[in-house]
């Protein structure tokens, strides 16, 4: 279980700091203890008593938490475990006067165990800080007037909740005011703002008033202008085919915002880039209204597009097209709360993180960290090329151990090649995955 709010992660039974400069050194602190001494045990040719006793010092940082893991896997009756593994090894390296060994093979442990760790934990703080955007207070109007801050699961159903401008909606709910225009993208996919009226289940919305110096501002739907007494022209309201924002200054029409969805910039270049990747078939669906959605499929050069979607439309929908394709695999891309079951659906979902609901986040094999629909591709070039070096890396790993195995058999190898074709080749495998951290910088 991990506790966000403490300065540790605690996970499966191992405490981690969080990735400070000062929590790096401290968790490397008891390996660099241990080299220390042990190359000042080498460097010195100690024997005897002071030897042992050098190289025991040396040992006990790092073995530590490793005997403290073997003897809670023991409580378990785990015997069989990597723990029990190194402690039974170097103890058996100490029984037979291999005191430098003993510490060698422990030591590459800790360390490619460190470097494991380090790279484990940033990737789950990375995924933990997308899905922390939620609110965590509720605005509660009481029967006096009264405005309560409160935590979203102390509001009881049945309460008023206010919203104000620029503020999430903490908990679902209906609507009490006329009406006013809400922003469902996560909800539905669409970017452009949707109206809702009394009555209608809210998740999301700006609540838009605003005084600026002796000016008051009001920003909304033109009905919800006119029933806060202004007069607008009557052209204003005969803009269907478009999102409309009327403005009104101190009581006055002031000017009218008309909005058309637009595609992400990049995105007819993410899939001319999918397309020489070999991505063969593209397909839009969206909550959209189909004019649009087919719009901006065209834009961006996609031939296959459906709109006007609700969830179990697009679930219908993207099994249909697994369906006729009976070779290869089908990736979804989304963002909103109804594109989690696709997600779920697909042989690989990707969810798009920067503005992405906590659903679809949490429901996808693979987040993208930003809003570039260059990042498609490269979510698709890191997966081709991770699968080639966790082959190359299992094809290295496999061969050196056999080689030394053989050298061992044939007494051409001791205890330090051992330790160098375990904990040195898998330092050497994870040096080889951070080469993908070069295509992600670029």
């Amino acid at each position: 279980m991990c506790k966000d709010n403490k300065p540790t992660c605690c996970c499966q039974g191992h405490c981690h700091d969080n990735d400070t400069p000062s929590s790096f050194w401290k968790s490397l602190l008891p390996a660099c203890i241990s080299a220390a001494l042990l190359l000042c045990g080498l460097a010195c040719q100690l024997q005897g008593i002071p030897g042992l006793a050098t190289y025991v010092l040396a040992y006990l940082p790092v073995a530590w938490p490793v005997w403290r893991e073997a003897w809670e896997k023991l409580c378990q009756r785990d015997v069989f475990n990597e723990y029990t593994l190194m402690m039974t090894a170097t103890l058996g390296a100490f029984a037979i006067g291999d005191y430098p060994e003993a510490v060698a093979v422990m030591l590459f442990y800790a360390i490619g165990e460190f470097f494991q760790d380090r790279a484990t934990r940033r990737a789950r703080r990375d995924i933990r800080s997308l899905v922390s955007l939620q609110p965590k207070t509720a605005t509660v109007k009481l029967a006096s007037g009264v405005l309560q801050s409160r935590l979203p699961e102390e509001v009881a159903p049945g309460e008023t909740i206010v919203v104000k401008a620029g503020e999430r909606v903490p908990l679902d709910g209906t609507l009490l005011m006329e009406s006013a225009d809400f922003d469902t993208a996560a909800l539905t996919g669409e970017p452009l703002p949707r109206t809702l009226h009394r009555g209608d289940e809210v998740q999301a919305g700006a609540g838009l008033r605003a005084t600026i110096g002796q000016q008051t501002v009001l920003v909304g739907k033109a009905a919800w202008l006119e029933e806060e007494g202004v007069s607008l022209p009557p052209e204003w309201n005969s803009t269907d085919k478009v999102t409309s924002v009327a403005c009104a200054i101190n009581g006055k029409a002031a000017g009218l915002l008309l909005l058309q969805d637009s595609p992400r910039p990049g995105a007819a270049e993410a899939v001319d880039l999918l397309r020489r990747l070999g991505v063969k078939r593209f397909t839009i669906l969206s909550g959209d209204r189909s004019a649009h959605t087919a719009a901006l499929a065209q834009q961006i050069g996609i031939e296959e597009s459906y709109g006007d979607l609700l969830p179990a439309d697009k679930v219908r929908r993207f099994e249909g097209i697994k369906q006729t394709m009976a070779k290869g695999k089908v990736t979804f891309v989304g963002d909103g709360i109804n594109d989690a079951p696709v997600l779920a659906l697909a042989d690989v979902g990707i969810a798009i993180g920067g503005d992405g609901s906590d659903a679809a986040i949490e429901t996808a094999d693979v987040v993208l960290q930003d809003n570039r629909p260059s990042r498609w591709a490269d979510a698709v070039w890191i997966a081709r090329r991770t699968r080639r070096l966790v082959q190359f890396n299992i094809s290295l790993a496999l061969g050196v151990k056999t080689a030394v195995m053989l050298a061992a058999a044939l007494g051409w190898a001791g205890l330090w090649a051992a330790v160098l074709a375990d904990t040195g080749v898998a330092l050497l495998c994870v040096a080889n995955i951070y080469t993908l951290s070069i295509r992600k910088m670029l």
